[in-house]
């Protein structure tokens, strides 16, 4: 299996994992049964977060395109994206769509600020 490593030193490095069995401790094993399904894989994917979303739009032009084909082609072959709704722990800073608990009406409702960086980079495809 592909596995992409990104760090201080390196970004993007193209690296082989192979699965093996054999009996790690608790917590650093992935435990594969192929005779066991419980429900079909219709996708992988990941989520769109404003931190996500802050950081491509510092990318180059050429790193930008990288990103995408690994993963969307043939990298990770990302089908399903998520948005977050609200803050989450990959914004940039703690917000609400309405910031103003007493407001009731809703009249303060914004997405201002999801449409600065996350919608320019949402595409939905029917």
């Amino acid at each position: 299996m592909k596995c992409y490593v990104s760090n201080q030193e390196v970004q993007f490095q193209e690296t082989e994992v192979t699965f093996a069995a054999g009996n790690g401790g608790e917590m650093q094993q992935v435990c594969v049964h192929p005779a066991v399904s419980y429900q079909q894989i219709l996708g992988m994917g990941g989520a769109l977060t404003e931190a996500a979303a802050y950081t491509y739009s510092r990318m180059s032009a050429e790193k930008k395109q990288q990103l995408l084909a690994l993963y969307f082609g043939d990298g990770n072959d990302y089908n399903f994206c998520r948005l977050h709704i609200q803050s989450c722990d990959f914004a940039l800073g703690n917000y609400a769509y309405v910031e103003d608990a007493q407001d009731r009406e809703l009249n303060s409702f914004s997405i201002e600020r999801d449409q600065k960086r996350r919608q320019p980079r949402t595409h939905i495809r029917g």
